[in-house]
């Protein structure tokens, strides 16, 4: 046992001192930070997460339009809003996403909205 600590002991003084003689730098250990996979970047950035920018749009992008509650269903995945559900015409697809567009946090918008046809007369 003493002569396995040993040479472990040796092992690594000589790659130490290896490392030092051939001018080898220090790296870092790789980690996610800073990285464009980093899921923790918009927090750190100080941007609202997805439940802030969905309330956000809810309670912003649809003040002042004549759309019945729950028609419109809202999610967001890291900064993209996507929107589905029926309402009244194209108009007022084209209203609420340019509306969604300017809630703060909205990196995107997705529009899944369809407008209801005339009904059919017969």
């Amino acid at each position: 046992m003493k002569r396995l600590l040993l040479g472990v002991g040796i092992g690594t003084a000589f790659a130490y001192g290896w490392r030092k003689l051939t001018g080898a730098q220090d790296q870092p250990q790789p980690s996610w930070t800073g990285t464009d996979n980093d899921p923790e970047d918009a927090m750190r950035s100080g941007a609202p997460d997805d439940a802030t920018i969905v309330d956000r749009v809810q309670s912003q992008a649809f003040r002042d339009v004549e759309v019945a509650p729950g028609t419109v269903n809202v999610n967001a995945e890291y900064g993209k809003v996507v929107l589905r559900g029926e309402v009244e015409s194209e108009d007022l697809i084209r209203d609420l996403v340019a509306r969604v567009q300017q809630v703060d946090g909205v990196v995107e918008v997705e529009s899944q909205l369809t407008a209801r046809g005339p009904a059919d007369a017969g």
